[in-house]
């Protein structure tokens, strides 16, 4: 068995005290159908899975300045952007922290809807 490249992306948005506020009570409310999917997908309980997005949520201040973690431009937001060769475990420490965060539909509308934000505010700062 031979590596893989693995990538993860999220979309980037400035994680400030009131978005993570906000979306932490979005994740504690999501409805297990939206979960039902994924978690018979993977062989994971719905309460495992708002577990361990409530745990990358945790880690999003620190999520700009690490090593492992750069930005791309994805037409209208920023990503941010993790990966790295994989035997089959994560490529990455940061990869788990995005994946998490792009798992549930609702989760990734949000931070799409906040990067667009972002990202018009920087064009209009810039231009």
């Amino acid at each position: 068995m031979g590596a893989d490249f693995l990538y993860c992306t999220c979309p980037k948005f400035e994680p400030t005290s009131k978005r993570v506020t906000q979306l932490r009570r979005l994740v504690r409310n999501i409805p297990p159908a939206e979960l039902s999917e994924l978690s018979e997908e993977r062989g994971w309980e719905v309460a495992e899975i708002v577990t361990d997005i409530l745990q990358a949520v945790k880690q999003l201040p620190e999520l700009g300045s690490r090593r492992d973690v750069s930005t791309i431009n994805c037409g209208d937001v920023n990503c941010w952007i993790t990966g790295g060769m994989s035997w089959g475990d994560s490529p990455t420490d940061a990869y788990e922290i995005l994946e998490w965060l792009t798992l549930a539909p609702s989760v990734l509308n949000l931070l799409q809807r906040w990067a667009q934000e972002d990202f018009a505010a920087e064009l209009q700062e810039a231009g």
